[in-house]
C-alpha cells in the first residue's frame, strides 16, 4: 500500500521546511506564526509597533513580538516566553542607529510572577528594545517512555497490505496502529500480540497466534507483524470477529480484531 509511504514523505518534507525556517542560516527572519511561543506583553515601557524597514538583524533570528518596548532609563525588561521551555532561545536586542544590538538575555521562570516563563534582559540605557529568538533542537525536551502510565488512546488492530516498495514480501500483515504523533511513542520498542477467542481464524489457517515485533515510524507509529502475513485475496476470507491482546512496555490492551484493513479504517 503506497498511501502510508506518501504520508511519511509529506511529514519529512514538512519537518525539513519547519527546521529551515527556524535554524541559523535560514532565509530572512520574520515573525513566527506559532501561537503560544511568546504571547503576552513587555513588563515595562511603552509598546509601539516594530519598524523593520530600515533596520538590520541576523537572518537566523525570528521576531517574537512585532511590538517593541521603549523605556526612558536603564531597567530590567522581560517578556513572556513559553517557547523557552520547548527549545527556543531568547535574544533581546537594543536598536542602536539602524542595527539591533544584542543585550545579555536570560530566560526562565520569573519568581513573584505566578511562575510565568520569561525572557529578561538588564537594558543598559534608555531606548528601544525588541524581542527575537531562535530554535535549538538540542534544547527541546525529549519524550520519555513511561511504561508505568498505560493511557494510550490510538491503538487499533487491522490488516495492512504492503507491496514490494517495502522490504517485506507483499501481502496482508497483522498491524497495530500505536500513535499518531511520532514524538508520543518510542520506536524500536518490543511489541507482542496474542490472538484470543476462536483459532485458527477461518480462512487464515496456518498463521501464528502469537508474535513479537518492534515499533517503527512511518509518519505515525506502527507495529507490523510480518511473521503474520496473508498473500491471498483478503476479500475472499469469511467475515470474522475476534480479540487481540497487545503488550508493550509493561502495558497491555485487548483490542477488537476483525477482517478490517488499513484502508477500511483510515481511508
Amino acid at each position: 500500500m503506497n498511501n502510508k509511504w506518501v504520508l511519511r514523505t509529506i511529514v519529512f518534507i514538512m519537518t525539513i521546511a519547519l527546521v529551515a525556517a527556524v535554524i541559523p542560516g535560514s532565509a530572512s527572519a520574520k515573525k513566527i506564526d506559532l501561537p503560544g511561543v511568546a504571547d503576552g506583553n513587555w513588563t515595562i515601557g511603552t509598546e509601539t509597533a516594530m519598524d523593520l524597514s530600515t533596520t538590520t538583524y541576523p537572518s537566523w533570528l525570528q521576531v517574537m513580538d512585532t511590538n517593541v518596548t521603549v523605556i526612558p532609563a536603564a531597567a530590567q525588561i522581560c517578556h513572556p516566553f513559553r517557547g523557552g521551555q520547548f527549545g527556543w532561545v531568547a535574544d533581546i536586542r537594543q536598536l542602536v542607529g539602524s542595527e539591533w544590538m544584542k543585550v545579555t538575555t536570560t530566560q526562565g521562570l520569573l519568581a513573584g510572577n505566578e511562575g510565568v516563563y520569561m525572557a529578561c534582559a538588564a537594558a543598559p540605557a534608555a531606548g528601544t528594545y525588541g524581542f527575537f529568538a531562535y530554535f535549538d533542537e538540542s534544547k527541546a525536551p525529549k519524550t520519555s517512555f513511561n511504561q508505568k502510565i498505560c493511557q494510550y488512546k490510538d491503538w487499533v488492530a487491522y490488516f495492512w497490505y504492503h507491496d514490494d516498495s517495502y522490504e517485506w514480501d507483499p501481502g496482508y500483515s497483522l498491524e497495530i496502529h500505536l500513535a499518531t504523533d511520532p514524538e508520543g511513542f518510542p520506536t524500536g520498542k518490543a511489541v507482542k500480540y496474542q490472538i484470543l477467542d476462536t483459532y485458527p481464524i477461518p480462512g487464515l489457517e496456518g498463521l501464528p497466534r502469537t508474535g513479537t515485533t518492534t515499533s517503527w515510524d512511518d509518519g505515525e507509529i506502527y507495529a507490523t507483524f510480518t511473521d503474520y502475513i496473508y498473500d491471498g485475496d483478503f476479500d475472499a476470507i469469511p467475515d470474522f470477529t475476534n480479540r487481540i491482546k497487545v503488550t508493550t512496555g509493561g502495558c497491555s490492551y485487548i483490542l477488537p480484531l476483525s477482517n478490517q484493513t488499513y484502508e477500511d479504517i483510515f481511508d
